[in-house]
This record gives structure tokens, sequence and C-alpha cells, in this order.
């Protein structure tokens, strides 16, 4: 109804503006005018139009700010441009209605400036034309001068009225329909749904009652103008973040970003967005500073939400500029071992089985970089690379539902190893490469679905996200592939497993081994528990000297408890306990000497853990290498396994080091058979191999 009255409005609107020009020609002097309504100031008022005069002209062209009748205020150039301001606020109005158009992409902008250089072009003649004819004292005490001195005074109160008509319902609807939107977008979840509904016509019939009912609230102000300085605000917000959206896409140099507007560059979109957000506080810093915190509250809580938009998010393109341009200062040649952190590659197989231990390692990346690998067999094909894509997009919603901060990548290869090589050495971009590779334990045991037992939830907002989370948990679940239920479903082999490994070693990764971590369930664990350090007997095994008997791989296991024990989660639950095995009969000195020693580093390298001395005999330590003396012995592996067993039953994880692969491939078995016997039966176990040095005492 709107839209088919609006032109009979706009007709009845030109003939006032009309006319209101024929006045000032024809009408040449009027005296004894009154004041304006409710002007208490000059109740008895006797005013003047002189018609056009160039004294007139004159005293009229410098600023005589005085008190507005209306709110008792002085006025200043910003509270008249904050009132004023509401004149031009009808811009908006067509990209209000977009969805009403028939052809948005031409309407709105061909509309939107002929609209603004129509009405630019009617008030600089209304201002000149005024400022020649009508004193100030007119001007400053009759607020409806227009009226007094129309000719058909009539026609003037009838165009006041349609174009009040005209402003206030397109306000109406285009507001109703901008919530109906937000609402059909889901962008604040159930507070709008109701909202998004439309009746018969297509019309947002609860939209336009709920925006009705602010419009009436808000003229509870009671005063014309302090409400023009409040839609103001918003207007200038809304033009200003619009500017700014404007800007981030040019600097962000979206390819799609073409505006057909040739007059168009980022400069003038950023001084559009300072001076409006600049205006806004020289007006009225309280207004302004309450329309941007109802912004920012309105765009944390969508962020948090994170709704899939159809129209995409700006700042995407911005966070790409960003982090292209960032990624490309990042040199590799710059590294230094003070700033060094994990940049993990976790290999999994199937993440049903595997939750605990990706949950795991995306507590002791430390803000470093974590990828989710995943070798697929076959060969590459349509069909493979299909399906290649679409377990990616499972994949990535598993990441999202449990709240990982990690990357995945997915490859197609013809057996395991060859994947897993290319995974060590194309993931990551630039100076963000792994360093470390992180396994599960090979073994031939069915693996447990420790998906479907429930995730980890952050406790920190826990109403925002939820719904849209728990949707796409549940679609997670059954597009995740099943897990092996023979023993003979297992492809990858001991040889390549170990293969894996010493190609990492030869790449000069990091390696982890994992094993237990089915056990570990973050959900139940109790307030007192342990992390506990188990190095290797360091006095008698030594890969490498960097701090006396302390190699890289008790290095990177003390690195690594300290991160995972700066996790809140752990820090308020866990205590951290280094073990070091001495020989019994050593003499006291020894002892102490052996603990100053290591509490020494542990004080260097600022880790508040605690060390407990592990005795043991002459006769157990001396098991430590084999008959060639070049490796420890498999009766080493299982006396220090009864010593974590005995010591630290009650750890939540265990961290320990890893046997240096074997040179030779037939020693795969005893390999395997060695981690094994070193964690048989423990609690969540992490075997560590370092290759190269993660700490540094000197400042």
């Amino acid at each position: 109804m709107f839209a088919k009255t609006s032109f009979l409005i706009y007709l009845i609107v030109l003939i006032a503006v009309a006319s209101s020009f024929v006045s000032f020609f024809i009408v040449h002097e009027k005296k004894n005018l009154h004041s304006g309504a409710d002007n208490k100031r000059h109740e008895h008022g006797n005013f003047s139009y002189t018609g056009w005069s160039s004294k007139t002209f004159n005293e009229n062209l410098w600023p005589h700010f005085g008190w507005d009748y209306t709110t008792g205020e002085h006025q200043s150039v910003l509270l008249v441009f904050g009132v004023l301001f509401n004149g031009v606020t009808g811009i908006m109005a067509g990209a209000n209605i977009s969805g009403d158009l028939k052809k948005p992409g031409y309407a709105i902008p061909f509309g939107t400036l002929a609209a603004s250089l129509f009405t630019f072009v009617i008030y600089i003649l209304l201002v000149f034309f005024t400022s020649a004819t009508c004193p100030k004292d007119l001007l400053k005490n009759n607020y409806n001068y227009i009226q007094v001195i129309n000719k058909v005074e009539l026609l003037v109160t009838i165009g006041a009225f349609a174009a009040t008509l005209s402003a206030a319902l397109s306000c109406l609807i285009g507001a109703s329909r901008i919530l109906q939107a937000v609402a059909k977008d889901d962008l604040l979840g159930i507070i709008l749904r109701p909202f998004s509904k439309v009746q018969r016509n297509g019309e947002p019939l609860r939209a336009v009652l709920v925006s009705w009912l602010f419009i009436q609230i808000v003229l509870l102000i009671g005063n014309l103008n302090n409400v023009a300085v409040l839609v103001s605000m918003f207007f200038l917000l809304s033009y200003g973040v619009t500017n700014m959206a404007c800007f981030v896409l040019k600097v962000a140099s979206a390819p799609n970003f073409r505006p057909t507007f040739q007059y168009f560059s980022w400069q003038s979109a950023l001084l559009g967005a300072v001076l409006c957000f600049l205006i806004m506080f020289l007006i009225n810093y309280k207004y302004a500073a309450l329309a941007v915190a109802v912004m920012l509250i309105l765009f944390v809580v969508i962020s948090l939400r994170a709704p899939p938009t159809p129209w995409g998010d700006v700042s995407q393109a911005l966070i790409y500029h960003q982090v292209r341009k960032y990624l490309l200062r990042l040199d590799l040649r710059k590294e230094h071992v003070k700033y060094w952190r994990p940049q993990v590659l976790l290999l999994v197989s199937n993440p049903r089985s595997s939750y605990p231990l990706i949950d795991f390692v995306n507590d002791i990346k430390k803000g470093g970089l974590f990828i989710l690998g995943h070798v697929q067999e076959g060969d590459f094909i349509e069909q493979t690379v299909r399906k290649q894509k679409s377990d990616l997009t499972t994949w990535l919603n598993f990441v999202e539902c449990t709240e990982i901060k990690a990357f995945v990548d997915l490859t197609v290869t013809g057996n395991i190893r060859t994947g897993a090589q290319n995974l060590l050495m194309a993931s990551g971009l630039g100076g963000m490469k792994p360093n470390t590779l992180v396994l599960g334990f090979y073994d031939h045991e069915l693996p447990i679905d420790n998906f479907s037992r429930g995730i980890f939830r952050k406790n920190r907002f826990p109403w925002l996200r939820a719904q849209r989370k728990d949707e796409i948990l549940r679609s997670v679940q059954l597009q995740l592939p099943p897990l092996r239920t023979h023993p003979g479903q297992q492809t990858l082999t001991l040889k390549d497993y170990v293969g894996i490994i010493k190609d990492a070693v030869l790449m000069e990764k990091n390696v982890c081994i994992a094993r237990h971590f089915s056990q570990l369930d973050k959900n139940s664990l109790g307030k007192e528990g342990y992390i506990d350090v188990w190095p290797m007997n360091t006095s008698m095994v030594e890969e490498g000297l960097v701090l006396g008997p302390y190699d890289f791989t008790f290095l990177l296991i003390l690195q690594l408890s300290c991160i995972l024990h700066m996790v809140p989660f752990w820090e308020s639950r866990t205590k951290l306990r280094v073990m070091q095995i001495v020989e019994t009969d050593d003499n006291d000195d020894q002892h102490q000497t052996l603990q100053k020693t290591l509490a020494r580093l542990l004080a260097e390298l600022r880790i508040p853990a605690e060390v407990r001395m592990i005795h043991l005999t002459e006769e157990a330590l001396s098991q430590t290498r084999n008959a060639d003396g070049l490796a420890p012995a498999t009766n080493w592996y299982r006396t220090v396994n009864q010593l974590i067993k005995l010591h630290s039953s009650e750890a939540f994880v265990v961290l320990t080091g890893l046997p240096h692969p074997p040179n030779e491939e037939n020693m795969a078995h005893q390999y395997i058979h060695n981690i094994s016997v070193l964690s048989d039966n423990l609690p969540p176990v992490m075997m560590v191999y370092g290759t190269s040095s993660v700490v540094s005492t000197s400042l």
C-alpha cells in the first residue's frame, strides 16, 4: 500500500515545495508574524518577512547562534547539523527495501544518486532563498516560517504531513524488512526467529509491529530536535560502517569488488568513515558512545555465533590479505630457538577413535601451527578426488564443532608412507611448516569410538552457537567413516609405520608417539593429578650434548610438558613433576648434586616443576645399553615401565623418551616391541624424540 501511494505522496511534496519557491517571488513583505508554537521566550513576538533584500542576505551570511526555544539549549554548528542531517537519511531507503525491488542492482545506485542530487539542489536553493528573504529573528523564533510566508499556507501544511508520512513509513517499512532479513538469516538466533515469518503477500507483519512499537517508545522523548540527534547518530553509524566496508574491500584487493561508480576510491571511503565517526562524537559523545556500543555488541554476538551467510564476510577478505602479507614476512632463515613453538602435524586415520589425542595435541600446540593430516589410499582418479573433497568438508565440520584450532590436510596417494612423506614435506605454508610429527601407536587392536562418548566443551559463552554446533556434531557423527572391525582391514604395515618415523627424523622433525589416549576423557578428570616427565637415563644415554647431560629429547619433553601445564585446564588440575633416575648406591652428595643441577636447569627454563629422585640399583642401571653398547636394551625399557607404573599411577599424562629409530629395516619389529614394552599398561603416555634445540637459557 505504501509503494502504491508513495508516488502520490511524492507529487504532493513537490507541489508544496514548488509553492514555497513561488511564494519567495510573489510575496514581497509581511509584518506582524507570530512566533513559533511552544515558543516561551517570545510568546508575543512581532517578526517580519522582508522579501528579497541584500541587507537581509548580508545579515544572514555569518552565524548568529541563539537558544533553541524547544529545548532551551544554546545551539552550535554541530547541534544544527545533527538536526538537519535527518533530511538526508532517505538515501538508505532504497537499500532497506532492496528485497522488494525488481532490479536492486540498478535501482539502488541510480535511485540513490538521483535522489541525492535532486535533494541537494532543492536544499541549497531553499537555503539561499531563505537567507535572502527572512531575517534571523524570524528564523530563530518560528521553525515553521516556510508556512507563514507562503501564499497558500494550507499547501505547506499538507506537504509537511505528506513528507512526514513518507519518511516515517519508509523508515518503518525499511526497518521491518531489515529486521525480517536479520531474523531470516538467523544472525541472532532464537531472539529474532519469530520475526522471520511473513504473512500473505510477503508482508513481515510481526516485524512491522515490533518496529512500530520501538518508534512509539522513541516518540516518548517528546522533543523533535532530541529525537533528530539520536536518529542522526545511528544513520551516521550506518554510513560510517558502509564506508569502512568499502575501504576494507578495496585495500584487501578483493578481485570481485569492482564498483561501477567511477569516482570511487579507497581514500574517499576512508575519509567518509572517519568523518562519520568523528562527527558523531562531536555532536553528542553520549549518544555516539551508545550507538557504537550497540554496534559492537551486535558485532561480537554475531561473530561468536558465526552463522552461515550466503553473502560472504568482508572480514575474510581482510584476514586473507593480512595473513598473506605477514606470511611473506615470516622468514625461515630468521628462526631463532628463543621463539620456538610446536608446529604439529598429527597423522590421523579416523577422528572417531583419535578425538582424545586430537584434543590433547590442540592443548600442547601453544599458539603454534596444528595440522590434521590424513592419507587416503587409492589411485588419483576422479572418483577418489571427489571423495577427498567430500571428506574434507566432514573433517572441517569436525574441527568446527570440537573447537579444535587446526588446519586439515588430506592427501591421496598409493600408500600411506608416501602420503606421510608428502604431508611432511608439503604441508604448511612459508615460515609456518610443521616441526613435530605426532603419531598414534601401532598395534592391531580394534579402535574405540571415542568421539561418540562426547566432546570437551569450553565453558565460555555456552549459549552462543550451541544449537548450530549440535547440528554440525550430529551430521559429523553420521558422515565420519566407520571404524575398522577386523584386524585385516588395517592397511598400514609395521615396516611403513617405522619408515614414517625414520622419514621424519631424516627431515629433522621431532617425533611423538602417543599411546593409551583413549583413556583420556577431559570431562571426567578430577582436580588433583600430575603431568609426569620421565626422561631416559640422561646421565648414560646421550644423543647430543646441549646442557651437560640433558639432550634434545629431554629438553623437548620438558618444553612440551611445560606448555601443556600452561593451558588453564591443565594448570588448574595438575602439578608438573620431573622424575630423575639415580643409582641407589651413590652417596647423598651425588644425589643432591644431580637434583640441584636439574632444579637449576628448570629454574633457568622457568619451568615450575617438582624434581623427584627415583632410586635404582646399579644392576638395573647396567641394563641401560645392549650388547653392542649402542642403544638401551629391552630390559631397560621394561624397568622404566615398571617405575612409571609404580610412581605415576596418579598421573593424567606421562611424557617420556622415544628410542632412536633403527637404521636397519629388519629391526622394525624389535623397535615396535621396545616401545611397546616401554608403554604397556600405563596412563596416557607420549613418547618423544627430539632432533634440535627448542629452548634457550640466554636472553
